[in-house]
């Protein structure tokens, strides 16, 4: 472990290094002990989303344990390293970014958005802290904590389950529409 790099109400990040390859990666390790029935079933759902994604617009999920790095029962997952940390971080402290680069990280996130409802993921908490920046500040749909495979349609799934940020949602999901 290097250090931490991030910290959400579920999970802190931290960014750790392979010491066979020297690469870096980012470990998301729960705060919640998975030590239930439904915790591990709430854990695997998180993984099994992870697994079916294959988009360069989404983060891919390169490896997990159930245990964190001291070996207790904090499920750790294992992602890419994004250098440029969250959109969330550059539209707060980057006033000044470059409109051309907006626009490829707005259609980034539209085309990840557009590859996982058409394989039937519903993220259902996009906002900028959940979108994970690489080298050249490509963007990376994470955390799919709150998302749902599902063989329903969007507005089923939407419309019956409220979750995720309310400051995200998009108006017609609050006002039940």
């Amino acid at each position: 472990i290097i250090k931490l790099i991030g910290e959400g109400q579920y999970a802190n990040v931290h960014l750790v290094k392979e010491n066979k390859t020297g690469k870096y990666y980012a470990a998301k390790v729960r705060k919640i002990k998975c030590v239930s029935a439904s915790d591990r079933k709430a854990f695997f759902k998180e993984l099994t989303i992870f697994s079916n994604v294959k988009n360069p617009a989404v983060l891919t999920l390169e490896g997990f344990n159930m245990t964190n790095f001291k070996g207790k029962y904090y499920p750790t997952i294992i992602i890419p390293y994004m250098s440029n940390g969250s959109l969330d971080k550059l539209i707060k402290n980057n006033p000044g970014f470059p409109m051309s680069k907006k626009y490829i990280i707005l259609l980034g996130i539209a085309i990840g958005m557009n590859y996982l409802q058409a394989n039937k993921i519903y993220h259902r908490d996009l906002k900028p802290a959940n979108v994970l920046l690489d080298d050249n500040f490509y963007p990376h749909i994470g955390d799919f904590g709150e998302s749902k495979i599902s063989e329903l349609t969007k507005s089923a799934i939407l419309m019956n389950t409220f979750t995720g940020s309310p400051a995200f949602m998009a108006p017609e999901i609050l006002l039940d529409q």
